[in-house]
């Protein structure tokens, strides 16, 4: 009996499980929305084992995490399509899997202190504004770009004290925030040489100006000046 071989999501390549995840042109604007992805090459014929292992040794913990459940989003994703369902749109399959993430760390750091009495090491729940999520998103972000361009040795300054205070802060947070938080110190914990620090809003006017530019901008951007 002939079996189909053929990816069901592109119809041109034999499928493997490193196509289905990574390779396949049908993911190509799932790669572009994710960081992780972007700046890797990889082809069809290597092995999903050494696909995964090589980015388990190369990527942060925080970086690590999320492409694992990427990966299962995008599996999530093939499947539906091929029995007939609509496929998920890259952006919300990036959104989903950073959102899943996020919201799997705070309940397991809830049930950590619940388990083994840490509470007392956790900072006291403060309900937080979006403006200071989006600014906690954007500096991890921010650093996720400044690794992977080799900018690592920088120095990020913010207006949002409150941020600064929990990036500082050796405890663990508790809010909404907590998660992106978490995700943060696990980036600066790979570089001594990378410093936040807190500045006051009239000396980030250059920031709040590129902030307000970006609003009106559709798909991510950057640039870099030698």
């Amino acid at each position: 009996m002939d079996l189909d071989v053929l990816c069901p999501m592109c119809n041109k390549h034999s499928e493997s499980t490193v196509h289905a995840l990574w390779t396949c042109p049908a993911l190509r604007e799932i790669r572009s929305c994710c960081s992780v992805m972007i700046s890797r090459i990889v082809k069809d014929n290597v092995q999903f084992v050494d696909l995964l292992l090589s980015c388990k040794n190369n990527l942060a913990i925080v970086e690590f995490e999320f492409l694992c459940i990427l990966f299962w989003r995008i599996w999530t994703r093939r499947n539906g399509s091929s029995h007939g369902h609509h496929a998920m749109s890259a952006n919300k399959v990036v959104t989903w899997a950073r959102f899943f993430l996020d919201e799997y760390k705070q309940v397991t750091v809830s049930l950590i202190g619940q388990v083994y009495g840490v509470a007392k090491s956790m900072q006291k729940w403060e309900p937080l504004t979006i403006g200071k999520i989006v600014e906690a998103s954007a500096l991890y972000q921010g650093l996720v770009l400044a690794r992977e361009t080799g900018l690592w040795s920088c120095e990020v300054e913010l207006d949002a004290q409150v941020v600064v205070n929990l990036v500082s802060s050796p405890m663990v947070t508790c809010s909404k925030v907590g998660p992106v938080v978490h995700d943060i110190k696990g980036l600066l914990s790979l570089s001594k040489e990378c410093k936040i620090r807190f500045v006051p809003k009239k000396a980030n006017m250059v920031a709040h100006c590129l902030a307000k530019l970006g609003c009106s901008v559709e798909s991510n951007g950057f640039w870099l000046e030698t």
